[in-house]
Parts: C-alpha cells; structure tokens; sequence
C-alpha cells in the first residue's frame, strides 16, 4: 500500500523527491543497473534480468509532484488530498503496460511484464539503443532522400495499423517519442497517450497535446471532428513534414485561423518524388475528415510507388547508432493522467 506522511518533519528526512533507486538495487529479478532519464512522472532505469540473463529497461512511476522515496523502496504520498490524482496516474501507468503487452510488433515498444509494488507500480521492457528522430534529423544537416523516409512512414503506418486494428489510438506520434534503434529501424514509444476508444470515457477523452503534432480534433476544438486513426495518421505526417524540412508544420490551431502550410516542396526535396509527397501532404489535411480513414490504406497506396533518386537502390535503415538511447523527460511526463473534464 502507499505510504502517508502527515507530519512535515518527517517528510523533511526522507530523500529528495523523485530519488531514483541506487544502482544495486533489486525489484525481484531485476537488478538495477543505472538511471537511464528522469521526468516530473517517472524514472527509467538500466536493468539486468538475471531470470533470463538479459539487459532489460525498467519504468517506474513516481510522479515528483504528488509523492516522493520514502524509507527503502516505498512511495511516500505526502498529502492525502493527492491520493485522487496519484491512483488516477498509477491506472494510467498500468493501463499503458497492459495496452504495449497487447502487441507483437517490431514497431511497437514491447512491455515483458508490468507489476505493481513499494507503492508504486514498473513495467520491464527492452532497452533499446538508438536515438530518436527527433535527435538524428536534427544532427542530419540536409534533407534526406526518399529511401531514408520512405522505410519510416511504412513501418511507422504498420505500425500504426495493428494498434488501430485494436481500437487502440496512440495519440502522441511525433519525432520525439519515435526512436531509431542500432539496426537503424523506428520504434514508436511513449503510450501515455494510448487509449482503447471501445472503452473511453469523458475523462480519458481529454488528449494529451504537442501542438505542432496534434490534429485540430485533438485540441477540442468544437466542430473540429471526433478522434480516431486519422488523428494519428495526422501526427505520422507532421512528424514526417519534420523529417523531411527539419521543422514541423505550423500548430493545427494556428492553421485553422489563418492556413499557411503549403505543399511540401519537390524543388527542395529534390531525392523524393512527387507522389511520395503528396503522400506525406495527404495525412496533413486540417479537416478530419479530408485525411484517409486507415493507416493501411496509405500503407498500401505508399507501397505500390515507384521508388525515386539515385539512392532508390539503398532503400536501406537509417544509419545505426552505437549510444544507449537517453530517455527524455518528456517521455516520462507523457504518465500524467490526462486532466478531467
């Protein structure tokens, strides 16, 4: 059970808030070889299964707002009037474990297992190494060609495509919380967002906004359109616009007063050809209902282009990266639980 403390005295002694565990520690099998990133709703470590004999990351939930380490491996609540909001984020940290361990998919973050403990609950999962697209676009320096885009979109949209095949949306595709592993493949991470539209209710119909990936809908804006794939496949785009430019899109609000974005430039772009970007242009139409209704059918449409540039040939990963990937705050932050109506 969590643990309370009422009294301000002894809440001074207990470690900072947000302490991560010291390396050497063990939650059962695991032993915890590191910190890997820290954010205002968790910690994610390096691990060792000695179970399976295998390198593994754990998530843990400790929203640094609401709770802090208490004696040992305990989760200290430190004000009863937060015990609402801490449960409300621990069902949104399990309710992530249970949705990535739905799925198999080279894509997609896979969840080991997830268990709840100390006062908290932790999720064990690979430890991918990489960087994300945000990091590697950034670090490019040109526009790349349509053999190093091209292979993302596709994986990203079968991705994307199993999830929605399971009334699943992502809700916070951007370039950020894509990673690129050693083998130079995308893989879709931060669930936080993920919510099976089956089960949603007023609360969980409340988005989780980056406002320079998220779809006029997902913003609430009245009339704008309800969620669904499309929403996603909206984020897929801008997060491809940013690949391809090296900045994102103008905000959907934004675009919905005064619609500056244009199509993406073939002259600029020039290793990527015209219908590949019509491709990418289609996914960013502000109306929900302009944008195509499944991943698998752009996949498909995507799939039967010809390739373009000279290097077609390569159609290859993006380069390999050797780093563990660092987990961003940001990544860490997406457990909040979404905000009530």
């Amino acid at each position: 059970m969590l643990i309370q403390i009422d009294s301000p005295e002894a809440l001074d002694s207990l470690p900072a808030a947000g302490s991560p565990l010291p390396a050497g520690t063990r939650l059962g099998e695991f032993e915890l070889r590191g910190v890997l990133g820290q954010g205002g709703f968790g910690i994610v470590y390096q691990a060792f299964d000695h179970s399976l004999q295998r390198d593994v990351a754990i998530k843990e939930y400790l929203p640094q707002a609401l709770a802090q380490r208490g004696a040992g491996l305990e989760v200290v609540l430190g004000d009863a009037a937060q015990a609402a909001d801490f449960a409300l984020g621990l069902e949104s940290f399990v309710n992530e474990a249970r949705t990535l361990a739905q799925f198999d998919h080279p894509a997609l973050l896979k969840v080991y297992r997830f268990w709840q403990a100390n006062g908290t609950a932790y999720m064990a999962m690979p430890l991918y190494r990489g960087q994300t697209l945000q990091a590697w676009r950034l670090g490019l320096g040109r526009a790349p060609a349509e053999a190093e885009v091209r292979p993302v979109m596709e994986a990203l949209l079968a991705a994307l495509q199993v999830l929605h095949s399971h009334k699943v949306l992502h809700g916070d595709v951007a370039p950020d919380n894509i990673l690129i592993d050693d083998a130079g493949h995308p893989v879709l991470l931060d669930f936080g967002a993920a919510r099976q539209v089956l089960r949603a209710t007023p609360k969980a119909d409340v988005a989780m906004i980056k406002p320079a990936y998220s779809a006029l809908e997902q913003h609430g804006v009245e009339a704008a359109g309800v969620q669904g794939p499309w929403s996603d496949l909206y984020s897929l785009g801008a997060s491809l616009y940013f690949m391809l430019m090296g900045a994102p899109p103008p905000r959907a609000t934004a675009r919905a007063a005064h619609d500056t974005l244009r199509p993406l430039p073939a002259k600029v772009l020039n290793e990527c050809s015209s219908a590949f970007l019509q491709s990418v242009d289609g996914l960013l139409a502000l109306r929900s209902a302009d944008r195509p209704r499944s991943a698998g059918v752009v996949l498909a449409a995507v799939q039967a282009l010809p390739w373009h540039g000279e290097r077609a040939a390569a159609a290859a990963p993006l380069s390999p990266v050797t780093e563990i990937f660092e987990w961003a705050p940001t990544q860490c932050e997406e457990l909040a639980p979404a905000p009530s109506n």
